[in-house]
């Protein structure tokens, strides 16, 4: 039964928000959604410990006693159906099941992005474009449906190769499309206040919130928009992150797949930023249904094929009206990377800024000065003492930092990777199978 002081928080299942409640030796706190150096402040000398809540968790506070109880529809456990989607004999229909899926991935994806544009009857809808498949599909379903006023914004240096996709993309749907150029040491400068609004050190996710604050920033100064729809998550969800390759079999594969939706770093920066500047940030890919559906699909259809990262959401989306073929089999590139040419890389200038603000003496007693997520870089150590300096002794609050999957190197970003690897160039990866 509960009492009359009775308190719930409940976190959804694609954690694009933070949540976390107080505990003290005795009693529980009040449930916070982020956390501001003032509550912490305010908080601190009571020795109440902050606590994150888990996705698609329920915390449930009666009297002073708080648990949680998880809910019973998560994103993470989709139904089974099971059998092999690709190699799967005609159905008694004439429509092969692969056929089946495509038509139902498709009709799901429609429905997600038209409901999800709704959420703004009277101000603008925005998108985050780029030369890739995630943007261009949202797009061509606006498009499809009418949105009145769509705008579109691409961010990246003068040498960014996504640019030219970008404003192909945005003359086919016809919206009203600004390009922001991105001046590495000009948005060097905001990353004290950066920190400060996504309250963590980590750098991949520093590295996305730079990009996202000077667009949020653009717009606020000269574009009314109030709902920003976003390609992010989509990945996460079919795995087609360019690390996901090494994967030795389909069960590491998925583990890994599982352990990223549920570690939702990059989703709750853009939430903390968007929100800042009075924008609503849409995640279509991450919606609950989308994920189920396409999660219920098993994980050896899933993995990758033929060296072809989310080979089956291609495959399925192939020969449709959301997509063209062009867009459709171009190699997926993160934001951060995509931001700026193979040649001249941005991260590559905030490395140089970050070396030259860390005293080296410093940086080579990092292993005894920040024991817990001890910094790889003068980057990293850059990020993680203004965090301290922000929200003093709360280095906890980011349990762990982006590393790349299945051991391959320390940096977050997947170019780097490439540069090991020479590989300068990404091509087409249209399958000659």
């Amino acid at each position: 039964s509960s009492g009359i002081n009775a308190e719930y928080g409940v976190r959804d299942g694609t954690g694009s928000r933070d949540l976390c409640y107080l505990e003290y030796p005795n009693r529980s706190g009040p449930v916070l959604a982020g956390l501001r150096a003032s509550l912490l402040n305010h908080y601190q000398h009571k020795n109440g410990q902050i606590r994150h809540v888990p996705l698609g968790c329920i915390v449930y506070n009666d009297r002073g006693n708080t648990w949680r109880r998880k809910m019973h529809a998560s994103a993470f456990q989709p139904p089974q159906y099971g059998g092999d989607i690709l190699t799967a004999p005609p159905c008694r229909t004439g429509i092969s099941l692969l056929g089946q899926m495509r038509m139902r991935l498709r009709n799901i994806i429609k429905q997600i992005i038209v409901a999800r544009s709704r959420y703004s009857t009277i101000g603008k809808v925005g998108l985050l474009l780029s030369g890739g498949l995630n943007s261009r599909v949202i797009g061509n379903v606006l498009r499809d449906e009418q949105v009145k006023g769509l705008k579109t914004f691409f961010i990246g240096t003068k040498t960014a190769h996504e640019r030219a996709g970008a404003e192909n993309g945005a003359k086919s749907i016809s919206s009203q499309h600004h390009d922001i150029m991105l001046v590495a040491k000009q948005a060097f400068e905001d990353v004290p206040k950066i920190i400060e609004l996504i309250e963590t050190y980590d750098s991949a996710s520093v590295r996305k919130a730079i990009l996202l604050y000077t667009v949020c920033k653009y717009i606020h100064e000269k574009s009314a928009v109030d709902v920003l729809f976003c390609g992010e998550g989509l990945d996460d969800v079919a795995g087609s992150h360019i690390f996901y390759k090494n994967a030795k079999n389909a069960d590491e594969y998925d583990e890994q797949v599982e352990f990223n939706l549920k570690r939702p770093i990059g989703r709750e920066v853009y939430d903390k930023i968007a929100s800042w500047f009075g924008i609503t940030i849409v995640f279509p890919f991450l919606d609950p249904l989308f994920t189920a559906h396409y999660l219920s699909f098993t994980k050896e259809d899933r993995v990758p094929r033929f060296g072809i990262e989310k080979y089956f959401l291609r495959s399925c989306l192939d020969h449709s009206d959301l997509i063209t073929e062009e867009v459709l089999w171009k190699h997926h590139e993160d934001w951060v990377d995509s931001a700026s040419s193979f040649n001249k890389f941005w991260v590559k200038t905030l490395k140089k800024l970050s070396t030259v603000r860390v005293p080296t003496e410093e940086f080579e007693k990092r292993t005894e000065i920040y024991l817990h997520n001890t910094p790889l870089s003068t980057e990293e150590f850059y990020y993680r003492d203004l965090f301290e300096k922000i929200f003093p002794e709360q280095f906890a609050l980011v349990p762990a930092v982006n590393r790349p999957s299945f051991n391959v190197g320390t940096d977050p970003s997947p170019r780097t990777w490439l540069y090991t690897h020479n590989i300068y160039v990404l091509t087409s990866c249209i399958p000659s199978v």
